[in-house]
C-alpha cells in the first residue's frame, strides 16, 4: 500500500512537473513572439495656435479663443487650454510673441483627425476663424509629438 500511495505521489509529481515546464515553455515563445512584433505605441499629438493681436485687440483675441473653445466642447472635443502672455522680470523680452496660445492634446490619429474636422467645417468654429482673422496680424499653427 504505501508502495502505490509513493508511486502516485511520484507520478503526480512528474505529471506537475511536465506541465509546468510546458507551461514555462510556451510562455517563453509567447513572450519572445510578442517581444518580436514591431511595437506601435499610440502617439499622442500637441496642437498650438499662436496669435499674434492687432495693437489694442488682445482682449478681442482672448475672447475669440475661448468662443472657438465653447465650440469645440460643444462638439465633444477637448476644448484645450488658453494662455495669455504676462509680463514677468524672468521672461524672455521678447517684442514679438504671441499674445494668446492655445494648446489642445489628442490621444491619437482618429481624435486628432475628428478636432481637424471639425475645425475645418463647423460654423460657429469657421465663424469664430474668420473673426480672428480681422483681430491678428499673425496666427501660427504647430504639431508636436508626444513622448
Amino acid at each position: 500500500m504505501k508502495r502505490i500511495v509513493a508511486l502516485s505521489v511520484l507520478l503526480v509529481g512528474l505529471i506537475f512537473s511536465f506541465t509546468t515546464e510546458q507551461t514555462k515553455s510556451r510562455s517563453v515563445a509567447l513572450a519572445a513572439a510578442v517581444f518580436q512584433q514591431p511595437q506601435s505605441p499610440s502617439v499622442a499629438t500637441v496642437v498650438q495656435m499662436s496669435y499674434y493681436a492687432q495693437p489694442g485687440k488682445e482682449e478681442e483675441v482672448l475672447g475669440v479663443r475661448l468662443q472657438a473653445c465653447a465650440v469645440l466642447e460643444k462638439m465633444g472635443i477637448t476644448r484645450g487650454r488658453v494662455m495669455r502672455r504676462i509680463t514677468s522680470p524672468r521672461a524672455t523680452q521678447n517684442t514679438d510673441d504671441p499674445d494668446v496660445t492655445w494648446e489642445g492634446e489628442f490621444a491619437d490619429a482618429a481624435s486628432l483627425k475628428r478636432y481637424e474636422e471639425v475645425v475645418d467645417s463647423n460654423p460657429g468654429f469657421l465663424a469664430a476663424r474668420q473673426k480672428m482673422g480681422t483681430l491678428t496680424r499673425k496666427t501660427e499653427r504647430r504639431y508636436w509629438e508626444v513622448r
